[in-house]
């Protein structure tokens, strides 16, 4: 069977939840094929992780998706530039379909999934070719919320296209009413290494924090967190100083390991670190970043369960130590995750034409 996996380049998320997925393709069947539309910097980040994977993966890297923008050092969406990005996308759509149209012909594509690029639907239906969205949150949703319907209905019409859709735990409710035929999933993770955990864990004397903000965020002001009892591991994107902190390379595979090995993770509202956080069985504070309904949906999810607390930019740089003592007071329940890849790809594979 041929597969190809429409995955957004916004941010470093949406590669890593579909990671888990197109490995188990390539496992459980030599015949499947699976071809990856992404850009550049996200098929590298696959190609890591999937190094003992052949041929049978095929890489485009050429799309870019607009996604959720942030204003320079902020926290804040910059709604003007998002516009501009939103018409150019839209715009371009047309020409993208009558090429990737082409592309799956020849490829003999059997089912295509997407997280969450739209237009691929249309190109779907056009050559009857099965379409899944697999996503907690649509691009309908941010751009409704932040632009208006003029500029999201163009999503929303493309998204009502699938034939599937497989709503991920923590997702936004409101997909149900225009996505087709949809059907509630667990959680993905990339797979960690227990052992390489363990590494990490001995290495340092003090416990261990995870702080990350993701790849399209980066924030100027520096916290200082030279007091206090922790070793801290950051990604680019958040700026801490003291000689507790290690920074880890933007080429690090492994930060599952990472989450694995801290005690505590710090990180933005981004499902797919909360989904490798949940599935860990760990502790985090997350950062309130936007009003987007992708954001309500986890955080009123992830408290309500006692497995995090919501926190402001504020709190990160002037209260740490409090938001540290908050998350030790926690007593979550972690039973009803659980890593749902097997179910999903059973779906894909029974949709393949």
């Amino acid at each position: 069977m041929n597969v190809a996996f429409y995955i957004s380049n916004h941010g470093y998320g949406h590669a890593a939840r579909n990671i888990p997925l197109i490995e188990k393709l390539w496992k459980d069947d030599v015949s499947n094929r699976v071809f990856i539309r992404t850009d550049s910097e996200r098929a590298a980040m696959i190609r890591r992780n999937l190094a003992h994977c052949d041929e049978r993966l095929v890489y485009n890297e050429d799309y870019q998706e607009c996604g959720l923008l942030y204003q320079q050092g902020h926290l804040e969406v910059d709604t003007e530039r998002m516009r501009l990005g939103v018409e150019k996308e839209t715009a371009d759509w047309g020409g993208l379909i009558e090429e990737e149209k082409k592309r799956l012909v020849n490829d003999k594509i059997d089912v295509i999934v997407s997280d969450v690029t739209p237009w691929i639907f249309r190109a779907a239906k056009e050559l009857n070719i099965p379409g899944i969205l697999i996503s907690n949150f649509t691009w309908y949703d941010h751009y409704r919320l932040y632009l208006g319907e003029e500029y999201a209905a163009p999503y929303r019409e493309c998204y009502a296209l699938a034939d599937k859709t497989l709503l991920y735990e923590l997702h936004v409710e409101q997909m149900s009413q225009y996505c087709g035929r949809c059907e509630e999933v667990s959680l993905t993770a990339r797979t960690g290494n227990p052992h390489k955990a363990e590494e990490i864990r001995r290495k340092y004397e003090t416990p261990l924090v995870f702080v990350s903000v993701g790849m399209s965020v980066s924030l100027t002001e520096e916290i200082d967190v030279g007091s206090l009892p922790y070793t801290f591991i950051a990604t680019r994107g958040v700026k801490l100083k003291g000689r507790n902190v290690v920074y880890l390379p933007d080429n690090v595979m492994n930060t599952m390991d990472y989450i694995s090995a801290s005690e505590y993770v710090i990180t933005k509202c981004g499902w797919s670190t909360v989904s490798e956080i949940l599935l860990n069985g760990k502790k985090c504070a997350l950062l309130a970043f936007s009003d987007s309904l992708e954001e309500k949906a986890l955080l009123e999810k992830v408290t309500v369960r006692n497995n995090g607390i919501k926190i402001s930019w504020r709190d990160l740089k002037d209260n740490l130590g409090d938001v540290l003592r908050r998350l030790e007071s926690l007593q979550g329940d972690y039973s009803m995750y659980r890593d749902d890849r097997e179910k999903i790809i059973r779906i894909i594979c029974g949709m393949g034409r």
